[in-house]
């Protein structure tokens, strides 16, 4: 006997299992209405008497055997099951499959296996085929009404699932029709190459797969599909319209109604699919031809908990998965279209989309490194938060002398990922040296409207960093903005233009102030030295030119008044004093005051001046005129040091500290680790908080012995704009050394006759308008 002889499959020599219906359509009850046909491949007639028919979910068992006398001629067919309209005994209730591999398998009278089928992926219960292996590949899991049909009609060519096609139209007792040609021309290859499964915003209809033909010829995907969920089979998407092809080495777009919002262009295909956002355990996509045979995969999350049943291309588990996508973020094969059936070593998190091009190149795109954030407000209203709504916006400039076309550019935005963004649209062009704002519905200087849906929502970096990114069309990086508070430690990991972790960041947003740069298209890449907190805002204008000067120790906090009667905020203000004998200029200096944490409350705007020997208030919105230099824009908040110290504390222009003033109680405590205030010589020194309506001023004015205590008196007078006068109580806090109260010794000055009630409401405002003060002009 020759080698190719023993090389036989057996199964060329008996009956062959041929079509089967297990899911007949719209039926009540599948049993009743199921039906297998077998065929005689042979030139012999096979007696079948005692022969078996099982079926397996979980594994194998005797669904139907065979009476004696049941034969079957050659090159004919063999149909049973009340569906056929005969053997009514027959109700073997097949598996549907739909969640894991199911089966179908012809024994002899000896128990011996004939022939099997395994149709639908995720082999969980390691169902073998004729050939021994658990791996496939497997049948497709047909739609309901339509049967599983050999193809070639009655003929084992693979003893596995290959022989297998879906049939739309049933045939039982005749030869199965010849299926649509699935199968790809020679020389075409095409993977599943990058996907967003969890688009910024809301996942529904903006969700897409790109797939790319690597091969030499063209792919046609007529009728092939996309099969994607949180399980194996997934949900089976609409298939691909006839005629749809990919040209060798291009790319093609399959994706939801939406995505044309967020990749400014619409999808090559539009379906109706849904990706999951594999937040806890495995989830995968799968390309499929129009047989449901699946040609590609990607198995990407966390982690893959035991039994999900995902299996790579090869039918083997995955040994690693691609990463899970965060909020914004595609996910793509590295290198570009690489494919060694292997999710983990194959794909990887992308920088950014890059929707019809190559994954691992940086794609050029003109004006890419002229355009810059020039500006940008992300807290436009304090008071009212959801005011802010569709009026934030963002200013770009053109450092170049050419115009640059701006469609497909994208602004993305996070607190903790990139989670929103927003493309913009074809048409736009920025001039030469030219602005442009971008902004909400209620931006009256915005050139590109952002649709309320799909609002800016930038965040206010309360206590962490956020993020602002410019992407080019290439597509590629031109911009990044990292802002956020001063003692942030970018737990989220953001990077600059270059790649690098952050180690520099502009200001935490002030509400109702942008965050600007210090020269229009001024780009160090580092955040903090480039932008600054603005107090005048300049949407479409050129940004105030910042002249930062660091502190030389000249400038101090001179008076406070932090307990107005009746309602503190918006009555609040903070002086301070040029105690030197030239100008300073205070352009991006920032006052900070805090209960438990440094909050900047004000940043003075460019311009702004000191003069020599001069006294400066900056004040609440609802302090008269004539008490006033500038005012913040949102309330002071200097504290009533109700449980422990409060404080206030002036910044110069580099961010160092220029003083600090703590305050409290006179039996006020500080707690480690939870009140970490230090006064300017890293003690805890504080002066004694007033009565309402008086104020902490220091005495003789100016003095500055960086002991709170000793330099400040309470409940002073107040003197806005001009020198404080002695009079005032003195008392001192000292905290430390047992937390024993120093200086002076001197007990606090009690309200002399009602004072506070003189100095209160209307009054105050005539003794503002008493005061003879030098402004600077």
């Amino acid at each position: 006997m020759s080698l190719v002889t023993l090389l036989l499959p057996v199964a060329l020599a008996d009956a062959l299992i041929n079509e089967v219906l297990y899911d007949p359509d719209n039926s009540v009850d599948d049993g009743a209405n199921e039906w297998v046909e077998l065929c005689n491949p042979t030139s012999k007639t096979i007696d079948l008497s005692g022969w078996m028919i099982e079926s397996a979910g979980s594994s194998f068992g005797e669904s139907w055997t065979f009476p004696e006398g049941t034969t079957i001629a050659p090159g004919e067919y063999y149909v049973f099951g009340p569906g056929a309209g005969d053997k009514d005994e027959f109700s073997p209730n097949l598996q549907n499959g739909g969640s894991a591999t199911d089966g179908v398998r012809l024994t002899n009278a000896s128990g011996d296996p004939v022939d099997t089928v395994l149709y639908d992926t995720g082999n969980t219960n390691k169902l073998l085929d004729d050939l021994g292996s658990t791996k496939g590949p497997f049948a497709p899991d047909v739609s309901a009404g339509s049967s599983l049909a050999r193809f070639p009609d009655c003929t084992e060519t693979t003893n596995d699932g290959d022989d297998w096609v879906q049939a739309d139209t049933l045939t039982p007792g005749a030869a199965n029709p010849s299926p649509p040609d699935c199968s790809l021309d020679k020389g075409a290859e095409v993977v599943i190459n990058e996907f967003m499964a969890n688009p910024a915003g809301s996942d529904s209809g903006a969700e897409w797969v790109e797939l790319h033909n690597t091969g030499s010829v063209p792919a046609d995907l007529s009728d092939w599909m996309l099969l994607g969920g949180t399980a194996p089979g997934g949900s089976l998407g609409d298939a691909f319209p006839a005629g749809t092809t990919i040209a060798p080495g291009e790319y093609l777009i399959v994706g939801g109604e939406n995505v044309a919002k967020a990749l400014g262009s619409a999808p090559d295909v539009v379906i109706s699919f849904s990706l999951g956002n594999a937040s806890s355990n495995a989830d995968g996509i799968m390309l499929a031809d129009c047989d449901e045979v699946i040609y590609d995969t990607v198995v990407y999350g966390p982690s893959l908990n035991k039994g999900d049943g995902w299996l790579e291309d090869d039918g083997t588990e995955p040994s690693s998965l691609a990463p899970g996508p965060g909020d914004g973020e595609s996910v793509g094969r590295l290198p570009n279209g690489a494919d060694t059936d292997s999710s983990g070593a194959d794909f990887a998190a992308l920088d950014f989309p890059t929707p019809w091009e190559a994954n691992d190149i940086v794609g050029t795109c003109d004006g890419q490194d002229a355009i810059k954030i020039n500006e940008f407000l992300a807290n436009p209203d304090s008071d009212d938060t959801s005011a802010d709504e569709t009026r934030e916006w963002v200013e770009l400039y053109n450092d170049s002398s050419d115009v640059v076309d701006l469609a497909g550019w994208e602004l993305q935005w996070g607190t903790s990922s990139y989670g929103g963004s927003f493309t913009i649209p074809e048409g736009v062009t920025i001039a030469a040296n030219g602005f442009l704002v971008i902004g909400g519905v209620n931006v009256p200087e915005a050139d590109v409207l952002v649709p309320e849906d799909d609002d800016l929502s930038m965040g206010a970096a309360s206590s962490s960093l956020d993020a602002l990114r410019l992407l080019h069309c290439g597509p590629g990086l031109s911009d990044t903005v990292i802002y956020g508070p001063d003692d942030a430690d970018n737990a989220e990991g953001w990077t600059d233009d270059s790649g690098a972790l952050v180690s520099s960041w502009a200001p935490k947003v002030v509400a109702g102030q942008s965050t600007a740069r210090r020269s229009d298209g001024l780009d160090t890449d580092a955040s903090g030295d480039d932008f600054v907190i603005s107090g005048t805002p300049s949407p479409g204008a050129a940004n105030p030119e910042v002249s930062c000067e660091a502190t030389d120790g000249s400038i101090v906090l001179n008076e406070i008044f932090p307990d107005p009667s009746g309602t503190d905020g918006g009555n609040e203000w903070v002086e301070l004093l040029n105690t030197s004998s030239a100008d300073i200029a205070l352009d991006d200096w920032s006052i900070q005051t805090g209960s438990s944490s440094w909050t900047t409350k004000f940043s003075f705007p460019p311009g702004s001046v000191l003069g020599a020997g001069e006294h400066m208030v900056v004040a609440d919105e609802d302090v008269p005129a004539e008490g006033a230099d500038l005012y913040s824009s949102t309330n002071l908040s200097l504290g009533n040091a109700s449980t422990g110290l409060d404080g206030v504390r002036l910044l110069d222009c580099p961010g160092d500290v220029a003083d600090t003033l703590l305050y409290g109680k006179t039996d006020a405590y500080a707690v480690d680790d939870e009140e970490p205030w230090e006064d300017d010589a890293g003690g805890q020194t504080y002066a004694i908080f007033p009565d309402s309506d008086l104020s902490i001023a220091r005495y003789p004015d100016g003095t500055d012995t960086d002991d709170n205590g000793a330099d400040f008196q309470t409940n002073a007078a107040p003197t806005p704009g001009r020198a404080n006068e002695a009079g005032a109580g003195s008392d001192t806090g000292d905290i430390g050394g047992g937390g024993d109260k120093g200086g002076c010794g001197k007990d606090p000055v009690a309200d002399p006759k009602g004072m506070g009630a003189l100095l209160g409401g209307p009054l105050l405002a005539l003794l503002f308008a008493g005061f003879v003060r030098r402004r600077r002009q």
